[in-house]
């Protein structure tokens, strides 16, 4: 049987896609390109990623994340912490 404390923070997965473990240093760019942190993506996928802060700072809800030579607009779909679930805009 499952612990009741478990069961309250469980929640079903509802990504469209797999996505797949990575290590990839990246930039959260706002504010037109005037503030950027450092973060880590953590898992990615054609729809979205899995993003980390490297530093203390609230997550937008939209932002530009850069890697590997990309610009994507993301928006938040959840956060905790320093981590936080994107989607990738069109």
């Amino acid at each position: 049987m499952l612990d009741q404390s478990f069961q309250s923070d469980f929640q079903p997965d509802r990504r469209q896609a797999v996505r797949r473990r990575t290590r990839h240093k990246a930039k959260v760019v706002v504010n037109a390109g005037w503030s950027t942190f450092d973060a880590e993506i953590l898992n990615l996928s054609p729809d979205g990623a899995l993003v980390q802060l490297d530093g203390l700072g609230a997550i937008p809800e939209t932002f530009e994340l850069r890697f590997h030579d990309r610009k994507r607009l993301v928006t938040r779909v959840w956060s905790r912490g320093l981590k936080a679930g994107v989607i990738f805009e069109a």
